[in-house]
């Protein structure tokens, strides 16, 4: 309403009818955690950081979430800091539709060039094999995710989140629309409720509940046995 364009009964209409939140962030500008945010765990004064590399260091260890579909395939890159164990969001995936399988594996192989892939996980657990066979053979081996629920698989990477132990490059700019705008679906009183608003349309946050809900949050250890190296661990 500074703007004297602006009209001020439509400014005291939002402020009547929207939720608190909503209000503060679209009519004066002030950020506010939307109501029902699924991960408001996520601290984006701490995690959100400048790009440090274009590519991981040599000695970083690669992870890599898919989720599945022709028309929105989708894919995060993860790098994992061994002396640390922390973890860096550093490239998203979001090509839309055309192009083959064949085609994804060669970019996914292009982007990892000179790290060493740890795992690749991906899909439902029980009924996307046959699209995991097909990115097999063309050499680059997707494993199903340790969990088959959605809600446990969003409750590791709530608790990693929690711990600070997931830091992403402020360019993701795809992924980090979809973790600011992830919610519950509110009821009349603007509560948050148990089902998830547009599940379906959050395919990067879908790669990567895939991936980090296979690692242990209080450590950062992946299921698989492969240990690395915390702050202060020096064996």
């Amino acid at each position: 309403i500074m703007n004297p364009a602006f009209p001020v009964a439509e400014y005291e209409r939002a402020r009547g009818i929207l939720p608190f939140w909503k209000f503060s962030m679209f009519y004066k500008g002030k950020f506010i955690r939307p109501a029902g945010l699924v991960y408001d765990s996520f601290d984006a004064a701490a995690c959100k950081i400048p790009r440090l590399w274009e590519k991981p260091p040599a000695n970083y260890l690669v992870y890599v979430g898919h989720d599945f579909g022709s028309a929105n395939p989708a894919a995060m890159f993860y790098a994992q800091d061994p002396a640390t164990g922390l973890f860096y969001a550093y490239h998203e995936y979001l090509p839309g539709q055309g192009r083959s399988t064949y085609e994804h594996v060669q970019e996914f192989k292009r982007i990892t060039t000179g790290n060493t892939v740890i795992s690749r996980v991906g899909g439902n657990q029980t009924t996307e094999d046959e699209i995991r066979q097909g990115y097999t053979a063309h050499g680059w081996h997707i494993q199903a995710p340790k969990w088959k629920h959605v809600e446990k698989q969003i409750e590791n990477v709530y608790a990693l989140n929690k711990l600070n132990k997931v830091k992403v490059f402020d360019d993701l700019h795809s992924y980090l629309d979809e973790k600011m705008g992830f919610s519950y679906v509110l009821d009349d009183r603007y509560e948050p409720t148990d089902k998830y608003e547009n599940e379906q349309n959050y395919h990067l946050l879908a790669a990567e509940r895939y991936l980090l809900s296979d690692f242990a949050p209080e450590t950062a250890v992946p299921s698989g046995g492969v240990k690395v190296r915390r702050l202060g661990d020096r064996r």
